[in-house]
């Protein structure tokens, strides 16, 4: 039996996720193109796996789980108001049910996915940036992205955005780490007006989890316009051969590591001849909240795991 979708077969697009999910993380970049070019049929089934309503206390599989991260860049491959408002509501389910790791494939790519989006969504790209969040890294992915699309536009909307996030950042008292996010990306920006204010930010930070340093300051005016996303790379380099061989090798090492800890740990429980020092990886697993190896002072994170492209993650 053939149900309709908005007049296009609904079997043709449940059959292409359906082939996405037991493709997991594997899919090649011809197979998601040939979703985006589905339309608002593939925009409606995609609702399932990202949209207000979808379940996420339940994964059914790996390949569930990785639907989300394959939604978010067949939806930036559409230009449709759909498609962007879609996008809209994956970001605001991150921003208040928390996938960390959904987040950390795709920080950095906002901008991108968002940039052949028609100029009514960046209303509610807007209205979701200002708003409260469960999750304080969302809003600073939501300023990039109208950031983005305002330097697109003309300086004068630039400048007009920029005005509003260092308001949004001098009136804030409470969460400084939330603060100092948003105020990042005025980095991007060096504008003379606020750099009094990032200064005092930087003085506000106690202890050594600064998220940005009073150098990074004095860099960043040393220097010109440099928004990040510019330095991410093709969004869509997820897709690739060399990208996919890549992550099937680390997955293969990680298990293989963790088999290998798992064997230390059943041994351990009856033999207690084994040594007792703790297992160490041969490379240094690097946390999402260490200081960035690259030496920046910001938290890897917000730094090298995902800049230029997976590759950063993967190692």
């Amino acid at each position: 039996m053939r149900h309709k979708r908005d007049g296009v077969a609904e079997m043709v697009v449940d059959d292409l996720l359906a082939t996405l999910i037991e493709y997991e993380d594997r899919a090649p970049r011809e197979f998601i193109d040939e979703c985006a070019r589905h339309g608002r049929a593939m925009v409606d089934a995609l609702d399932a796996h990202v949209g207000p309503a979808a379940d996420w206390s339940m994964c059914a599989s790996e390949g569930h789980w990785w639907m989300r991260i394959h939604a978010a860049f067949i939806l930036g491959l559409m230009e449709e108001e759909a498609a962007g408002q879609q996008l809209v509501h994956l970001m605001r389910r991150l921003a208040a049910d928390p996938d960390d790791e959904v987040q950390d494939w795709l920080a950095g790519h906002w901008p991108a996915l968002f940039r052949n989006k028609p100029d009514s969504i960046f209303a509610d790209v807007e209205a979701l940036a200002w708003e409260h969040h469960a999750h304080p890294y969302m809003r600073s992915h939501a300023v990039e992205v109208l950031l983005a699309a305002a330097q697109r536009r003309d300086p004068e909307a630039l400048d007009a955005c920029l005005a509003r996030t260092a308001e949004w950042v001098a009136a804030q008292a409470g969460n400084l780490d939330e603060t100092m996010l948003t105020a990042t990306v005025l980095l991007d920006f060096p504008r003379p007006a606020y750099r009094a204010l990032l200064e005092r930010l930087v003085e506000s930070q106690v202890g050594s989890g600064a998220i940005f340093s009073m150098q990074e300051v004095e860099s960043a005016y040393a220097g010109q316009d440099s928004p990040s996303w510019l330095y991410m790379g093709d969004p869509w380099g997820f897709y690739s051969p060399e990208r996919i061989e890549a992550r099937q090798k680390r997955w293969a090492e990680e298990d293989e590591q963790g088999r290998g800890q798992d064997e230390l740990l059943d041994l351990d429980a009856y033999d207690n001849c084994l040594p007792s020092e703790p297992y160490v990886r041969d490379v240094p697993k690097i946390g999402r909240n260490d200081p960035c190896p690259c030496g920046s002072g910001r938290k890897y994170k917000k730094c090298c795991l995902n800049a230029g492209s997976d590759a950063a993650t993967e190692t």
